[in-house]
Formats: structure tokens, sequence, C-alpha cells
């Protein structure tokens, strides 16, 4: 409150009583209450100048479940279209676990007459992420790609689509999507689809995530990115999948190229556990033409050797590399580390190609904590001896 005494006649001084800071300051100072849930209630029961700053942090970030009993929630948010407009980050979850038996036409007229008035109201929506949802009504799927043309990260996670096409048709409704995670999706059939134009804009995409462990449908997915050029700009590749064999790292690579500065690759299971170099050559994916890398993340599990770490360095060629994770699961023993030439490592690791370098990361997991322990204290003893610039580092993570 703001005092003010007119000085033009001090005989008769008086107190103009302002109603409050500007809303552009009192704005800018709940922003810092983004995530204090308790002061933005209070902040949105103080005057309705602090209302729409405080419903916004409020409710950008929404998540509906699917329990088949209605969702009290949900209904709630249906009848509320200056709430839902605030939204920025929405998910929506359904079972993923079917043995329950969820009956498919509950969650079918759930999305229909719960999910469509949400989305009709959305405005600014950035971030959506589907889990377990069945797309099989494709009305529903058109009302939600109507809603899309905002949206810079969409993730969709064990989802089912009645046609190759619809999936298509969901990713093409994001002119500004920049980041896309794909996890184990499927399709009662993949049918045709029209290919775009070379002249159409692709959206600017700069992450993409895969997930691929068993899904029969990821290897179409994988291709028809790569087919309609969507993987030219991504500079962070993420990839999980079953082994080495599945086809998703060694598409997606070599349309990624250049321009890719962080890798991240995992493999839940190696077929064979290669004892050399030679023998693991034709194993791995070709690195070497990532020549602007900056980050390097390998994972392997279900390998009892360590052959495959100076197979993955020796391919990096970027001069720009300033992070490697190497994460070692499933070691059998700690003389696996014995084994390993911890001085030709380092000797490739000090040399011209990684003059940015900054850390170089084991982490290391194994059956127990205390087998972890002994691992880490194997590891740390051959690394006394050679690792004079400190840059290598382990951890055990159970």
């Amino acid at each position: 409150m703001a005092i003010i005494v007119d000085v033009t006649l001090p005989q008769v001084p008086y107190t103009v009583v302002h109603s409050g800071i500007p809303p552009e300051l009192s704005d800018r100072v709940i922003d810092f209450l983004y995530n204090d849930w308790a002061a933005l209630k209070a902040c949105s029961l103080t005057c309705k100048a602090w209302l729409p700053a405080s419903r916004f942090h409020l409710w950008n970030r929404v998540v509906l479940r699917y329990s088949g009993d209605g969702t009290d929630y949900a209904e709630f948010l249906k009848a509320s279209p200056v709430i839902t407009s605030c939204i920025l980050d929405l998910t929506v979850e359904f079972p993923t676990d079917r043995s329950n038996d969820t009956p498919r036409e509950a969650e079918a007229k759930w999305m229909t007459e719960t999910l469509i008035p949400i989305f009709s109201t959305l405005r600014i929506l950035r971030q959506l992420m589907f889990v377990g949802a069945d797309f099989g009504e494709d009305a529903f799927l058109a009302k939600i790609c109507s809603s899309l043309s905002t949206a810079k990260v969409v993730q969709l996670s064990m989802c089912h689509f009645s046609n190759f096409s619809r999936f298509v048709e969901l990713v093409w409704s994001c002119p500004l999507l920049e980041n896309l995670r794909i996890d184990t999706i499927s399709f009662d059939q993949v049918d045709a689809y029209t290919p775009r134009p070379p002249s159409v804009p692709r959206p600017g995409l700069k992450f993409l995530m895969i997930i691929y462990y068993s899904s029969v449908h990821m290897p179409v997915v994988i291709d028809w990115l790569v087919s309609e050029g969507f993987c030219t700009h991504v500079d962070f590749l993420v990839v999980f999948q079953q082994h080495i064999e599945c086809p998703a790292i060694t598409r997606l690579l070599p349309a990624v190229g250049s321009n890719l500065r962080h890798l991240s690759v995992s493999y839940a299971f190696l077929p064979t556990a290669p004892d050399s170099k030679d023998d693991s050559a034709d194993l791995f994916p070709t690195i070497s033409q990532c020549t602007d890398l900056r980050t390097l993340n390998f994972i392997f599990a279900g390998i009892g050797t360590l052959a495959w770490i100076p197979l993955v360095i020796s391919q990096i060629s970027s001069p720009h590399v300033e992070e490697i994770d190497l994460g070692i699961t499933d070691i059998f023993s700690p003389s696996d580390f014995d084994r390993f030439d911890w001085p030709s490592l380092w000797s490739a690791l000090t040399g011209t190609r990684f003059v940015k370098l900054k850390s170089v990361r084991f982490m290391v997991a194994a059956e127990s904590c205390q087998s972890s322990k002994k691992m880490k204290e194997c590891i740390a003893q051959h690394l006394k001896q050679i690792d004079t610039r400190g840059l290598i580092h382990v951890e055990c993570p159970m």
C-alpha cells in the first residue's frame, strides 16, 4: 500500500490508498512460486489481479488417469475451459496391464465424452504424453490432432492405433514438434500412407527417443521417420533396444549423421559375449560419422567382458567430445577388470581427438551391493596409476 501526501496543500494533508502493485510486477513475483502449490493457492485467493498468474502455474501441468469410475478430476476440467486453457503439459494415462480386462468400450467412451471437450479448449499446449491409449476410434484421433498445432513435445508409450497411417497423421499434426519419444507402439494393420512431397516443411525435430524391446511394428516407424526426413536435424538421439540385432540404431545413425551432438544407446541384452575386438566388430553400430558429437552414453547388459569399450572409443571421430558414460551391467567377477587393458584405454583418451574431454564415467551394476563395491574398488585401483588428469569416475548404482 502506498501513502501519498499532497504537498500543494500543506495545511490539509490527505492520503490516497492504491489498490496494489502493478500487475506486471505481481505476476513476476508469482512466477517465482511456480513449484510452491500452497503459496500459489494462497495467491489465487488474495485478489482478482493475482488470480490469472496463480491459476496458470497451478494448472499448467495436468495428469489424467483413467480409472473406470468416471474420473471426477477429468469431469471437473471438462467443465472448466478457463482452467484447461492454461494447460502447457498434459499427460493421459490408461492401464498398461490388461490382466484386469479393462473394457475397451468404457475407455473409448471416456475418451470421447470427457477428453475431447478438454482437448477442444487447449490453447497453449506444449507437451503431450499418452500412456496405454487405444486410438481405435478415428473420430477421436481426428479431434486430438486438431489440438496439436502448438505441441513441441509428444510422447507415446504403449499406445495402439487402428492403422499406421493414423500414427503418421498424428505426427504431421504437430508442425512445431521438436521432441518425439516413442515407446513400443502397435497397429491393427500397417496400411499405406501418402508421403509428403519434399516441398512440405518438416517439423524441426531436435530430440528423438526410441524405446524398442518387443513391438514388431517399431521397424516400420523407424523406416518412416528416416524416409520422411524427420531425423535430418536431430542433435539428441536416445535409443533403448532389446539387443544389438534390432535395426533402430543402425537405421537412425546414418540418417542423423554429422548433426548429432548427444548420443545415448542402451542394450537390454547382447546375444553373445565377444572376447576380443575382432569378434565384436560386427556387433556394434558405427559412430565414426558423428563428427560433432559432444556427449556419448553406452550401456550394455548381458555381457561378461569389456571388449566393447575400446571398440566404441576407437570409433569416436569428433574433436568436441566432452563427456563419455560407459554403463556396465551383469559383470560376473572383478577379475574381468583385471584382464582389461587399462593403459591402452588411457592412452586413447589422452590423444588429440579428446582434447576437450572433461569426464569419463563408468557406471557399474552387479547383483549385490557388496559385489558392486568390490568392482568399484578394483577399477579405482587400476585407475590410480594411469588417470593423472582425474578424468575417470566410477559409480555403482543399484
